[in-house]
């Protein structure tokens, strides 16, 4: 399933005549806009986009095009650029905003957000008003929920929701083996793999390979466990065999899991350092669990 971006007319208003915060703020809403084009997302705006009020008497329009404008110009003319590119969803005589455009799509199960100018960056109940990038990937992982997401659509979505994880292809085959269906796991499922995503990385940059310093640090930050196998699992071979997969033609052996439940339903994981230095962070195996 696929996410959806509007950008949302009503998030335009700026302190009246801050020319300086206005370059800035729109400095930001044109990276941002790049950034989801980059990322290929489905973006959509209003026709009637051009005419948010930025502050009285002046609109979007009216910064974009006017040559007295002291907005810089490269700014300016890259955002123009963006917009262009982004479809209009509706077509002349419809009378509702985009917000409503969103919602109305909320209600249908279909991934929506706003995006705004980043000091409207806020959250309404199920809809994201994004104006940042760190707020664009809150929407992302939130998207599952707010699109009820399959196994396939969530593991999709994960380039998306978890740009430092790299998944086994096919591993959201994986999901019935937890111990409890995907719906009742989903959520948790979720947290747990932004857990891994946002602070794995930074942690795994200063290990010693001392598996209790890289467990501690993950706990405090983290309502999960994770941790390495035993002596004893590493001593049976038939066990380690069990944690070998196959990722991107390459033999790996997850020898670190994270703990959905203290007893049981795990995703077996490892990592390997790239030629950038980088440790990419490979998510393997979903099981309730493994034998040892």
């Amino acid at each position: 399933m696929e996410v959806c971006l509007v950008v949302d007319e009503e998030g335009f208003a700026c302190n009246p005549n801050d020319w300086t915060g206005l370059e800035n703020t729109l400095k930001i809403l044109s990276d941002l806009l790049e950034h989801v084009r980059i990322q290929r997302i489905m973006r959509r705006k209003s026709s009637l986009l051009w005419e948010a009020e930025l502050w009285p008497e002046t609109c979007l329009y009216n910064i974009l095009f006017d040559n007295n404008c002291t907005v810089d110009k490269d700014i300016l003319s890259a955002l123009g650029q963006q917009l262009d590119r982004v479809q209009d969803w509706n077509t002349e005589g419809q009378a509702i905003t985009s917000r409503q455009w969103a919602k109305a799509r909320l209600n249908e199960k279909q991934a929506t957000g706003c995006v705004v100018l980043s000091h409207h960056e806020d959250r309404q109940s199920d809809l994201h008003l994004v104006g940042t990038e760190c707020g664009l990937l809150g929407f992302y992982r939130d998207a599952p929920r707010l699109g009820d997401m399959d196994a396939v659509a969530l593991i999709q979505n994960g380039r998306l929701a978890y740009p430092n994880l790299h998944f086994k292809a096919d591993i959201d085959k994986e999901v019935r083996k937890f111990s409890k269906s995907y719906n009742i796991i989903r959520s948790s499922l979720m947290q747990a793999l932004a857990d891994l995503d946002s602070f794995l990385p930074d942690l795994l940059r200063t290990y010693t390979r001392e598996p209790e310093d890289l467990i501690r640090n993950f706990q405090a930050k983290s309502t999960f466990e994770i941790s390495p196998e035993s002596p004893s699992t590493h001593a049976n071979k038939t066990a380690m065999n069990n944690r070998e997969i196959t990722h991107n033609g390459k033999n790996m052996s997850c020898q670190w899991h994270l703990k959905l439940e203290r007893h049981r339903d795990r995703i077996h994981f490892c990592w390997e350092t790239n030629a950038r230095g980088e440790n990419n962070i490979i998510i393997g195996i979903f099981t309730e669990h493994l034998p040892t």
